[in-house]
């Protein structure tokens, strides 16, 4: 059992050391968040440019974001404010 997990009600974000000297991120979005690839690509896109705004992030980790299912229930702009919440504790 290697790494760390935090968890919020809308996430699960796993990390792990690697040995690059920058991060690694990889998300994780079912079908039982949003039916349609359109959707789930545009959380995709979403997450991933609220990692580019956030500056204090630890570097050299892998970090798998899973999306949880009740996340496509509920307005984007929740969802991304959670998700900075939980990023910052990396």
């Amino acid at each position: 059992q290697r790494g760390h997990t935090r968890e919020t009600s809308f996430f699960r974000i796993k990390t792990v050391l690697n040995n690059c000297g920058h991060n690694r991120f990889g998300f994780v979005i079912s079908k039982k968040v949003a039916a349609r690839a359109t959707k789930r690509n545009r959380l995709k896109r979403i997450l991933f440019t609220a990692i580019g705004a956030i500056e204090k992030i630890t570097r050299g980790y892998d970090i798998i974001v899973y999306v949880l299912p009740h996340a496509g229930t509920v307005d984007e702009k929740i969802v991304l404010e959670d998700f900075k919440k939980i990023i910052k504790l990396l």
